[in-house]
């Protein structure tokens, strides 16, 4: 039997992330800066089945990475390769989930009120057949607050022209059902991030664009608590910390916390810095994914307009 190893801090580079944009085609082809062939053939993915859980989990870089000849690095830099694996970990091995998600943004300069949701996504895979395989489907369904209470919101990448369908919910005009532009003025209204930026997957993907964008810059401090715990549950706790505001740093300090037992991120936080030496850091954003369960089954016919579950309009 296999020893069952635990996952290396992968998700330090998530940490780099929250704003940046890239054109995915150019992510996967590029070497990782400053590692040869040879060295990122080394680091390559590779899976342990864990007999017990009945799921891979990643190999650690330590000798590996200790073994590279080259000048001392960026400490983002490992961590990129370890970022890729994680992202093909998630395309192999999590096919679709569901959750609840707490998160509290600043938009404009105004921190919003919490915001609570219940989410389903189903990832693009070519084991649910074509109709599947070119798109990913996510439904969300708000919960609070009553300004927003039973809005609903349905999206399928690579769907119909009118990709993003929006059922209004809150206390106003709360049947209206919406066929918007994901990306137009009115769907990104009170959030920082369109729906199609939504869920972990997208997460690592733009955590790896921002993190090749920060290799350009060595100035941050890293700091871990392997044995962080919040509602019960056990949590390796990665800060990221930008002493000096840059204008290619997107924030001040940023934590990221990795569930144990899932080793997936399943929280995470980023500041501004301070407008005065000594005050608190104001809070950029904040996501706390709970109650994830992973490949419940989910297929294309939950994601349909015409769900008995769901509250959208007929055409």
């Amino acid at each position: 039997m296999v020893a069952q190893r635990t996952l290396s801090p992968l998700w330090l580079l998530v940490l780099a992330t929250t704003q940046f944009a890239a054109p995915l085609s150019k992510i996967w082809a590029e070497e990782p800066l400053g590692v040869s062939q040879r060295a990122a053939s080394e680091l390559a993915f590779s899976g342990v089945h864990d007999s017990a859980r009945g799921k891979r989990s990643f190999s650690s870089l330590g000798s590996k990475q200790a073994s590279l000849e080259q000048e001392p690095q960026h400490p983002l830099r490992p961590l990129l390769i370890e970022a890729r694996q994680a992202l093909e970990y998630i395309e192999q091995e999590v096919h679709d989930y569901t959750c609840n998600l707490v998160k509290r943004e600043r938009i404009a300069g105004e921190l919003l009120p919490q915001e609570t949701l219940f989410a389903k996504v189903l990832h693009g895979n070519d084991k649910l057949g074509e109709e599947a395989s070119s798109f990913d489907c996510i439904y969300l369904r708000y919960d609070s607050p009553a300004t927003l209470s039973g809005r609903e919101v349905l999206f399928k990448r690579g769907g119909e022209p009118h990709e993003l369908l929006v059922r209004n919910g809150g206390q106003r005009l709360a049947f209206l059902t919406l066929e918007l532009d994901p990306t137009c003025a009115l769907a990104m209204r009170g959030t920082r991030y369109p729906v199609t930026e939504f869920g972990i997957k997208r997460l690592v993907e733009r955590m790896i664009r921002l993190g090749e964008k920060e290799l350009e810059h060595a100035e941050c401090e890293v700091r871990i608590d392997e044995q962080a715990t919040l509602d019960g549950r056990h949590y390796r706790c990665i800060e990221v910390l930008h002493p000096q505001r840059r204008d290619y740093f997107v924030y001040h300090i940023a934590r990221i916390y990795i569930d144990q037992e899932l080793q997936l991120p399943v929280r995470f936080e980023a500041y501004d810095w301070p407008n005065e030496p000594g005050a608190e850091p104001p809070v950029l954003e904040e996501y706390s994914y709970r109650n994830i369960q992973l490949n419940v089954g989910l297929s294309p016919e939950d994601f349909q307009r015409d769900h008995t579950d769901y509250g959208f309009s007929r055409r």
